[in-house]
């Protein structure tokens, strides 16, 4: 597998991704294979809600054989759900976070916060990406805020606004 890692600083150059079942991994090399610039993990719609403790325990044996520099993006389930505290919980304790973390089904920035406070270590912050999905999350007007000055100078998590 070659991961592409050009894009590693600004996700915005991304020209494609490919998405795998998080309890389907055998599949994730494939992604780069047919050239795809990144390969997004999903823990979220693509897994069963019976499966989703046997993906998260897939997503670790498999996060713990990537080099460092492999360029990959992690969908978790919404922070707001059981499912979504799970994923985080999952994912703090890992060594080499995920470089790319996307947060389905955003409706505020609290959400943000949330998965940042979880993600956040002595190595920085992954990337987030915060996909608002929903009338609830663009019409109320809180995605158009910033995440805190702080939370930003501690990775390069997010850049600019959320909209």
């Amino acid at each position: 597998m070659s991961a592409r890692t050009k894009h590693r600083e600004n996700v915005t150059l991304l020209r494609s991704a490919l998405f795998t079942p998080a309890d389907k991994l055998d599949r994730f090399a494939k992604g780069y294979a047919y050239g795809a610039d990144a390969v997004v993990v999903d823990l979220e719609d693509g897994v069963g809600l019976t499966a989703k403790q046997a993906a998260r325990n897939a997503l670790l044996e498999l996060a713990s054989k990537l080099p460092e520099s492999c360029f990959w993006i992690l969908r978790i389930n919404h922070v707001k759900t059981r499912e979504g505290l799970l994923d985080l919980l999952a994912i703090e304790p890992m060594d080499i976070k995920p470089p790319v973390i996307m947060l389905p089904k955003t409706e505020s920035t609290a959400e943000i916060e949330i998965a940042v406070a979880h993600l956040s270590d002595r190595t920085g912050t992954p990337t987030i990406i915060a996909l608002v999905e929903s009338a609830e999350g663009e019409g109320s007007g809180r995605m158009g805020r910033t995440v805190s000055e702080d939370r930003r100078s501690r990775g390069p998590q997010t850049r600019g606004r959320f909209r």
